[in-house]
């Protein structure tokens, strides 16, 4: 028989009448193959005598689908420790025989079992060492003999990534470098080339609680960079990056299959190709554009769907998908409609229901802003930047936005006005301190209108102190719901957004328009939050 280089045996023999031996052997490990006589029957042999050494059997053990390699090793039991087990493997063998080499200054966890006794797993350190030292678990100490062989079977080597949460004006932020994540098993060759990518993480963090988390990769870095907050990491808080892979629209919909909420329990996904339809109670209804994205640690499917003005928007954390009307607004459910669909939602402690031939009463007021400007006066501002905003505006303009939100009934889509207070409130805001940059100033990729343009609705300049401000707003006749939702907002997009064009943010406010249109005149209440 030949051995072959790379490879390990088992052999098997006796030596002489003396005992029996169990040998693991790999060529290259040295010229010679030495054959140990079992410690126990060290009395029964002679120094310097010759003894016939018959070979009973050779079996191949290398590294297959199932192992990466076997190892016989002893079992020493620590002093002064009764229930701690040690076994002893010299690097140079493990990497040679397994194929793994341990680079210095990294990590490595390695997963295998002792015999038929019980698993093990152990962290490599990056220390330069030539033993690697398999310790036992203590509740299996009473099944280990001391002295007595054992086979070690590795199961698994992967590079163990330490990730700490660091300080970010504030909030807990974990950076993952480009090194880490492919080690993780994401792939970033031509990242840059393919777009956006979201990549799926899975971090352990010192507890052993595994997270399930989502984030887009930055395309110039290769890294991935993500607020901890939401699952209530701190600054200092260690995570284990135990996989990375990229997430895809695919992936979501088997996710949107097992995980959807109650909400959605008659909704299905069915991607085909390139073509995402919805099916509500078996009825198909065609999504004309969709794209994935990441925020706030949930993967994001964000859909159009014709004729409705605002995006439905799938939000899945790891362990529930649900869904939202535009931004802000939870869905409650999906119906079939007599003529289309039927989406009922909620809007702060109040429920409305909005139809696809309905086509959502809600749009822009089309006015540009030079005429809105001509058409509202302001009648008071407060004293400092926050505050109460009085203003007045003119016959035109009421019957304008009262045709344009009411021209399908007064009804249930009164409340929708999202799209009119981005566009009237920073006209007002502009007839005091402030002068606004630019309109929705980090949306980017689709032709999405008004409200469902991504980030902060405005960035404005506040013309006293020439301070760039991020502005959120609302109009919804529950004032205390939009008042929450607007500051939930406004901080996440403060924690996002810090430059605009290399110039510090350095304010987030929100402006809620309190405007009935029965009257000429409202108001706009503003308050800064960041």
């Amino acid at each position: 028989m030949t051995f072959e280089t790379d490879k390990t045996y088992e052999i098997k023999g006796r030596i002489g009448e003396v005992c029996d031996f169990r040998k693991m052997y790999s060529p290259g490990e040295s010229y010679r193959m030495a054959i140990l006589a079992p410690k126990e029957y060290a009395q029964s042999i002679t120094p310097g005598e010759k003894y016939d050494v018959r070979i009973g059997s050779v079996r191949e053990i290398s590294r297959n689908e199932e192992h990466l390699g076997v190892f016989s090793a002893t079992a020493y039991r620590i002093p002064g420790s009764e229930d701690r087990f040690r076994f002893d493997l010299l690097v140079s063998s493990f990497e040679k025989r397994t194929g793994v080499r341990f680079e210095e200054g990294k990590m490595y966890e390695v997963t295998g079992r002792i015999g038929d006794v019980c698993d093990f797993k152990l962290t490599r350190t990056a220390e330069r060492s030539q033993h690697l030292f398999v310790f036992a678990p203590r509740e299996y100490a009473r099944d280990l003999t001391p002295g007595q062989k054992y086979d070690l079977t590795i199961d698994s080597v992967r590079e163990k990534t330490e990730c700490h949460v660091t300080d970010a004006r504030g909030f807990p932020r974990l950076t993952l470098q480009k090194r880490a994540l492919e080690a993780a098993g994401l792939r970033l060759d031509g990242v840059d080339r393919e777009g956006k990518i979201v990549a799926e993480l899975n971090l352990k963090n010192s507890k052993g609680v595994t997270h399930r988390l989502f984030a887009n990769v930055e395309p110039k870095e290769s890294l991935v960079v993500m607020s901890m907050d939401r699952i209530g990491a701190k600054v200092g808080d260690v995570f284990d990056l135990q996989r990375a892979r990229k997430y895809s629209e695919g992936g979501f919909v088997e996710d949107f299959k097992k995980y959807r909420s109650r909400e959605l329990s008659n909704v299905r996904l069915q991607l085909e190709g390139m073509k995402l339809s919805m099916f509500v109670n078996d009825t198909r209804f065609e999504i004309s554009e969709y794209h994935l994205d990441a925020y706030k640690l949930q993967a994001l499917l964000r859909c159009n769907m014709e004729p409705f003005q605002r995006e439905i928007r799938f939000w899945f954390d790891g362990k529930e998908v649900t869904a939202k009307l535009g931004g802000a607004l939870p869905i409650a459910g999906f119906a079939k409609h007599a003529s289309g669909l039927e989406i009922t939602y909620k809007m702060g402690n109040r429920t409305s229901v909005t139809t696809s031939d309905a086509q959502l009463a809600l749009r822009a007021v089309e006015m540009d802003k030079s005429e809105i400007g001509r058409r509202i006066e302001l009648l008071s501002k407060p004293d400092t930047d926050e505050g109460t905003y009085a203003l007045k505006a003119d016959t035109t303009l009421l019957g304008y936005v009262l045709k344009d939100l009411t021209r399908l009934g007064r009804g249930r889509y009164m409340k929708e006005k999202g799209d009119a207070s981005e566009e009237i409130s920073p006209v007002v805001l502009e007839k005091a301190q402030w002068t606004e940059v630019v309109r929705h100033p980090f949306h980017e990729g689709d032709q999405a209108r008004g409200s469902n343009r991504r980030g902060p609705d405005s960035l404005i300049r506040n013309k006293d102190t020439n301070e760039l401000c991020l502005f959120e707003f609302k109009w919804w006749v529950d004032t205390q719901g939009a008042y929450e939702a607007a500051c939930e907002q406004v901080r996440d997009y403060f924690r996002d957004y810090r430059l605009y064009k290399g110039e510090k943010i350095s304010r987030a406010y929100i402006g809620i328009l309190e405007w009935d249109l029965k009257s000429t005149t409202g108001s706009l209440r503003v308050k800064r939050v960041c």
